[in-house]
């Protein structure tokens, strides 16, 4: 039993600690490290104030890593961090105690984000507007992709080349299977 448990179990805050870590977004020790008395005041300012429940999200530990790492993220991993920029401007719109404002508005989302955030509907869905857009570049690059096809086709088809050219459909002796 790790320590926190046994403490909570003592002091009758098992249920409690549970109540309060079914409000969390993702499974977080309810320990905050840091200034405690920064951490009262954070707290004691919330009050008087009612919050919006914050979405349900699955630990994001290993997209972060991806993103770290240059990877490329799936729609619906994309549309998490989404839920959690829409959530924190809803708090960012709400009437908060000045320390909250404060802490707030000295964080920053980039603007490139806030223009992805556009791309998705509530059901985390893209956009229809964003899907034809999706849709034409995908189109074109199949388009360049068979130009390129046809392209090398012609250049290893052509007589300047076959003398250079051993393939598979051509034997050592420099006469075409095919």
């Amino acid at each position: 039993m790790s320590r926190l448990k046994a403490i909570a179990k003592k002091l009758d805050l098992t249920e409690h600690i549970e109540s309060l870590t079914a409000l969390f977004a993702r499974e977080k020790s309810v320990v905050m490290s840091g200034d405690i008395t920064l951490h009262f005041k954070f707290i004691k300012s919330l009050d008087s104030v009612e919050l919006p429940q914050p979405p349900q999200m699955p630990p994001l530990k290993d997209a972060l890593l991806k993103l770290s790492k240059d990877g490329i993220l799936d729609l619906d991993t994309i549309y998490l961090f989404i839920k959690q920029i829409y959530f924190f401007n809803r708090l960012k719109s709400m009437s908060l105690p000045e320390i909250w404002t404060q802490f707030i508005e000295s964080i920053e989302v980039p603007k490139e984000i806030l223009e992805i955030s556009r791309y998705f509907n509530d059901d985390g869905e893209l956009e229809p507007s964003i899907v034809i857009e999706l849709k034409d570049i995908k189109d074109a690059l199949r388009g360049v992709k068979e130009q390129k096809r046809e392209l090398l086709r012609r250049v290893v088809n052509s007589n300047k080349l076959s003398s250079f050219l051993i393939g598979i459909d051509t034997p050592i002796y420099g006469q075409r299977l095919s």
